[in-house]
């Protein structure tokens, strides 16, 4: 407690004034009087005392609110973020499990269609034909029908005496390890594997030409 030195009467009669104390010797105090007073002016400067400290206390307090309302802001920010990156990475795994779904897919297109066109390739002639054209027409014959001994003899001597002779195997399904550009963009089950895919034509060009070079055996 602090401890100040004795009012004057006049320190005291302003101080009683002030405070509208009743006190029985005013104006002119008793010795009493004038240790009330004193013990009032005690109480005044630790209330004053106190009222400093209750306005740095709410200060601060109004400080802390302040700063848990940021922090409650930073947090609800990056609860927001965190979720939005969740959602990015399950959109980044759903595509990936898509792509390799695809992936798969095309992997075994692709060995069906290898499996198809070498079980083609290998299939033996139904029938043989050959045409001719001498030296002095410009245009070749019509194809004749001929025997397998036949068609090796062609193949074997394909000019004799001023005579051409040309030669073709006729299979039940046509042989062709190489298709064109149109034929590949006429046919249904590339243009179905395309739209499923999502692949661009140069895309699937380069998947049909690894096909053929893996048949003809240059891959």
């Amino acid at each position: 407690m602090n401890h100040f030195p004795p009012l004057t009467t006049s320190q005291y009669q302003h101080l009683a004034a002030d405070l509208d104390v009743p006190v029985a010797g005013f104006p002119y105090p008793t010795q009493q009087d004038m240790k009330a007073g004193n013990a009032i002016r005690v109480l005044v400067s630790e209330r004053d005392a106190l009222q400093v400290r209750l306005i740095q206390q709410v200060t601060l307090v109004e400080q802390c609110m302040v700063e848990m309302n940021r922090n409650a802001d930073m947090g609800e920010k990056a609860e927001k973020e965190r979720d939005a990156l969740q959602a990015m990475l399950d959109n980044a795994e759903s595509d990936y499990r898509g792509k390799c779904a695809e992936l798969e897919l095309v992997h075994d297109s692709h060995d069906a269609a290898l499996a198809r066109l070498k079980e083609l390739e290998e299939q033996e002639p139904v029938a043989y034909e050959y045409r001719t054209k001498p030296d002095w027409l410009p245009d070749w014959q019509l194809w004749h029908p001929c025997t397998k001994p036949q068609y090796d003899d062609f193949i074997k001597t394909p000019k004799l005496h001023g005579w051409h002779y040309e030669t073709r195997a006729l299979y039940a399904h046509p042989v062709s390890l190489t298709l064109g550009d149109e034929e590949v963009f006429a046919d249904d089950a590339i243009m179905s594997l395309n739209a499923e895919m999502g692949l661009s034509m140069e895309q699937i060009m380069k998947f049909v030409r690894a096909i053929e070079a893996k048949l003809k055996g240059t891959s």
